[in-house]
């Protein structure tokens, strides 16, 4: 998945490695870095701790800007 961190200009693409559904087609996922021993947590802004669709803007073959 391809997504952004508030206040950096540089897209990040990286690996899902959890995904958090609710209903109605809404979800959020973790990411993490293929070489990094932990996931992305620690790069999301202060207090997020999933990606919501807001944040990321392309998943699998779809992209969203």
């Amino acid at each position: 998945v391809a997504f952004r961190i508030e206040g950096r200009d540089i897209p990040i693409v990286h690996r899902i490695i959890k995904v958090h559904a609710k209903k109605d087609d809404y979800f959020k996922i973790l990411t993490k870095e293929d070489m990094n021993a932990v996931d992305d947590r620690g790069l999301y802004s202060p207090g997020q701790f999933w990606l919501e669709k807001k944040r990321y803007y392309c998943y699998l073959d779809k992209c969203h800007t």
